[in-house]
């Protein structure tokens, strides 16, 4: 990913992001803007994505289960 920022930088938004952290407010408690916040979340999205597709195929399930977030969206499976 590249970037202005250094790796460690990167790690703390993601760190802050994944702690359930809004942007605005992981942008305001690290003291970068808050574009810049969006920009690193929308490529590290896009590479776990692809990673993700790469790890993740071909899978034989027998159960699967499935979160609230799911049953509160009314996915049907």
């Amino acid at each position: 990913m590249h970037s202005n920022y250094s790796k460690q930088e990167i790690q703390r938004i993601v760190l802050a992001i994944a702690e359930s952290n809004s942007i605005r407010g992981t942008a305001r408690i690290l003291s970068f803007d808050k574009d810049a916040v969006n920009r690193i979340v929308l490529k590290a999205g896009e590479h776990c994505k692809k990673i993700l597709g790469d790890l993740i195929r071909d899978l034989h399930l027998n159960e699967c289960q499935i979160d609230e977030l799911s049953l509160q969206r009314n996915l049907t499976i």
